[in-house]
């Protein structure tokens, strides 16, 4: 990462594509982004998420176990550029599953175009807070969203959240 250690008094700085794939492997950590990301390069053709043209690996995958658990803050910048094409796999966003207590918050996701299966978003598959309550301010996604069942723009489906702009 480009700084921090992680936790809330100090969070894990992004400021790369790279820094933000890392995250999978911190999935209880806290980070902010310091400087918008471009995922287009990342997402294409011998990019690190280009994933024999699937894309981006969400963040937090389908099991409980892996599901993200921290707190993401994009500090008022853009993810731009997100690829998922992965129209057999269930919990695909930016993050796959959130659950008990995370936070993500103050973050524009632009020019998506992600492809998944059921609980498909642009942010994430599905918010779990059933252990939990999960909070989702200030986010917003554009771009295009395809899914089959549980699919929207921001989230594919959320239980035990609170999601608000302000």
């Amino acid at each position: 990462f480009a700084g921090g250690q992680g936790t809330p008094g100090n969070p894990y700085l992004i400021h790369t594509a790279e820094q933000l794939n890392k995250m999978r492997n911190y999935l209880s950590s806290h980070f902010i982004l310091d400087n918008d990301i471009d995922l287009e390069e990342a997402c294409s053709p011998g990019g690190l998420a280009y994933n024999s043209g699937a894309g981006w690996l969400p963040v937090g995958t389908e099991t409980e176990a892996d599901m993200f658990i921290g707190n993401f803050d994009g500090a008022g910048h853009t993810i731009s550029g997100l690829l998922i094409n992965r129209p057999q796999t269930n919990f695909v966003g930016l993050f796959g599953r959130i659950g008990q207590n995370a936070t993500i918050k103050n973050v524009k996701l632009t020019n998506v175009n992600i492809y998944g299966n059921e609980n498909t978003g642009g942010l994430a598959g599905q918010l779990n807070g059933l252990a939990g309550r999960i909070t989702v301010q200030k986010v917003s996604v554009t771009g295009a969203v395809k899914g089959y069942h549980c699919t929207g723009g921001l989230l594919g489906s959320s239980y035990a959240s609170d999601i608000s702009q302000t």
